[in-house]
């Protein structure tokens, strides 16, 4: 997206709102697939030779629970704000504009769901069998690990402390 100098007031404000459709770029700098597109925001204004720009981003994704791997929709949203100079790399002199696509897919890619969850109460799986405990509980809590788990030493861990004293409890 390019705002062009000429056209702009000194220090009037301008908007502009824009549905993005959902491209295999977009698809992965968002990291998810948007359900009905990319809403952009755009508010800019002009200050001399300087361009003050902020860039709002708001989608809801598909994605898989990151921790039961059933389908979830993920909130994205971001919001950036960038100060352009005539002597930045986006400046265009021949058209006298700014070229703020970069701007515009940071803000996408940083709305990227940190974590995704099928509901807020998720139980995820079973680490030993895998089965998801928002279907059925399984019995393997009261299994013992055994040695063949490579995760077997973590358990340890609950009980106060690895054998060899790293993460041994201390009396303070």
């Amino acid at each position: 997206m390019k705002i062009c100098l000429a056209n702009l007031t000194e220090g009037q404000s301008y908007s502009r709102a824009l549905k993005l459709s959902t491209t295999a770029e977009n698809v992965d700098l968002l990291g998810a697939t948007p359900i009905d597109g990319i809403d952009l925001r755009v508010d800019y204004f002009k200050s001399g030779e300087r361009l003050y720009v902020t860039v709002k981003v708001d989608a809801k994704a598909n994605g898989s629970c990151d921790l039961c791997g059933l389908p979830a929709v993920a909130d994205c949203t971001c919001t950036l704000e960038e100060e352009y100079t005539t002597e930045d790399s986006s400046f265009n002199q021949k058209d006298n504009s700014f070229d703020i696509t970069g701007l515009i897919e940071d803000c996408i890619a940083l709305s990227r769901p940190r974590e995704i969850r099928c509901s807020a109460s998720c139980k995820g799986l079973c680490p030993t069998c895998g089965c998801n405990l928002n279907l059925k509980d399984c019995n393997c809590e009261k299994q013992s690990v055994g040695d063949n788990n490579p995760f077997g030493v973590l358990q340890d861990l609950l009980k106060g402390g690895a054998l060899n004293g790293s993460t041994k409890k201390k009396n303070i």
